[in-house]
């Protein structure tokens, strides 16, 4: 019976972590929105040619995490998809399942670029899981930059902003925040 209370208390650490701050709704779609315009200026400045990918797009999302499990790992994160030039948001969340064991925290960023109206509605309706196809892209690419499915590009951002050399995220999945839309 103690097994029992010892796996459900690791249960309880390892689930999702607040990645907003804010004691209301509004404040934590705040919070998400700021973290997603500076992921985004990043990138810009990373890799200069995505701004142009992002003003042409259908619209895009960004991601960061913002919390991990303890005992059973995974990490989890919010984000949110706009289209340019437009107020509406989408609110989602992200899990990384778990590769084992034990306690680490690995700090990232992912930012998704729609180049069509139809990868955009795709990913709002049924979110996304990070593919190993994907992780093979971005290496053969040299950076965490691959189109993910047709018309869909995706990026990843180490913790100092910088446009990682690869995508790592595999089993990551992308679905909509309940508490936030």
């Amino acid at each position: 019976m103690r097994w029992v209370a010892v796996l459900l208390v690791a249960l309880g650490l390892s689930g999702p972590a607040q990645a907003t701050t804010g004691s209301n709704v509004l404040e934590k779609r705040h919070t998400v929105d700021l973290n997603a315009r500076d992921l985004i200026d990043k990138l810009e400045k990373a890799d200069p040619d995505a701004k142009a990918k992002i003003d042409q797009s259908a619209g895009y999302a960004a991601f960061t995490n913002g919390g991990m499990g303890i005992l059973l790992p995974g990490g989890f994160g919010t984000g949110v998809v706009q289209k340019p030039g437009s107020d509406k948001r989408t609110y989602m969340r992200m899990f990384h399942s778990p590769s084992g064991w034990g306690l680490g925290i690995k700090t990232y960023s992912v930012i998704f670029v729609f180049e069509t109206q139809e990868g955009l509605d795709s990913f709002l309706a049924r979110g996304y899981v990070l593919s190993q196809f994907a992780v093979d892209a971005s290496k053969s690419a040299g950076k965490a930059e691959a189109e993910v499915m047709p018309g869909v590009w995706m990026y990843q951002l180490d913790a100092k902003g910088n446009l990682a050399p690869e995508l790592t995220g595999k089993g990551v999945k992308f679905y909509l925040d309940q508490e936030l839309n």
